[in-house]
C-alpha cells in the first residue's frame, strides 16, 4: 500500500507541473506573432487571413521549415 505522505508528494508534484504548464502556455500565446487580417497593395487585396492560416498549415504539414537547412549548415 502507498503511504499517505507519498500520495501528497505526488499530488503536489502534479499540481506544480500543471501550474508551470499553464504559465508557460500563457507566455507562449502572449508572445506569438499576430496574423494580418489581409494584405493589400494599393487598392488591390492580395490575400486574407484565412489564406495565410491555410498556407501555414500546408507549410507545417510538409515540414517546409527544414528546406535548405542542409545547404545552410554545410551538410
Amino acid at each position: 500500500m502507498v503511504s499517505r505522505s507519498y500520495k501528497i508528494i505526488l499530488f503536489l508534484a502534479f499540481v506544480v507541473s500543471i501550474i508551470f504548464l499553464l504559465i508557460g502556455g500563457y507566455y507562449t500565446s502572449k508572445d506569438t506573432v499576430p496574423y494580418p487580417g489581409k494584405v493589400v497593395s494599393g487598392d488591390e487585396n492580395l490575400t486574407d487571413g484565412v489564406a495565410i492560416k491555410s498556407g501555414e498549415g500546408v507549410w507545417q504539414k510538409y515540414g517546409s521549415w527544414t528546406w535548405g537547412l542542409s545547404g545552410a549548415m554545410g551538410l
